[in-house]
């Protein structure tokens, strides 16, 4: 009688401690399986960075090496980026233009921004710095003393590579997202005066 007791007792000990061992485990796997709020939240950043333009997040540095990120466009309605290349004498040509727009636009909230598209290798993804000190001379002798940016980190695989031609101009809100068209080629001011309008015209609606 004793032994059986003592068997039964062996037994309940035995399977009490399985018992726990499984629980324990499915604690753990439970804690360790994301919830599915999580997995929504996660989806939803997938899917803000998909639709995230080229312009609204971004770490770069202007012709003076100070960093600039989508910040600079914070303050600002409408920004106006020219894409240009130190080489290209169209967007030369048309840059005394810009430097006159940008100050007669100031008082309408907008600013200009010129980004240096050849002051990066291609293959690299290095600065130039001879390229940088050819486009800061350019910008003083055409006057468009506004904001120039080398396009670094981002800027460099996000926007440079959907560029085909240069000049190419965008506009964008103070979020750095697109307004209006992407503008290939060289235009006069008074072309541009009115592709402004049309996208401060698009920024009401």
């Amino acid at each position: 009688m004793k032994k059986w007791l003592i068997t039964m007792l062996a037994l309940l000990l035995l399977a009490g401690c399985a018992q726990n061992e499984h629980t324990e485990n499915e604690t753990t796997n439970t804690e360790s399986t994301p919830s599915t709020e999580e997995q929504r939240e996660e989806e939803t950043e997938d899917r803000e960075e998909e639709r995230r333009g080229p312009f609204q997040l971004f770490t770069s540095e202007d012709v003076d090496g100070n960093e600039v990120t989508q910040a600079i466009f914070a303050d600002y309605d409408l920004t106006v980026i020219n894409i240009w290349g130190t080489f290209c004498g169209p967007c030369i040509e048309e840059m005394p233009a810009l430097a006159e727009l940008a100050e007669e636009y100031t008082a309408k909230n907008v600013q200009f921004i010129g980004l240096v598209g050849d002051a990066v290798d291609y293959s690299s993804g290095e600065v130039l710095p001879d390229i940088v000190a050819d486009a800061k001379s350019i910008a003083e002798q055409t006057g468009a003393t506004y904001l120039h940016v080398v396009p670094t980190n981002e800027l460099f695989y996000n926007v440079m590579g959907q560029i085909s031609a240069f000049p190419t101009t965008v506009f964008v809100d103070s979020e750095g997202k697109q307004v209006d068209y992407a503008y290939m080629g060289a235009a006069d001011k008074d072309t541009w005066a009115e592709r402004i309008e049309t996208a401060l015209s698009q920024l009401e609606e």
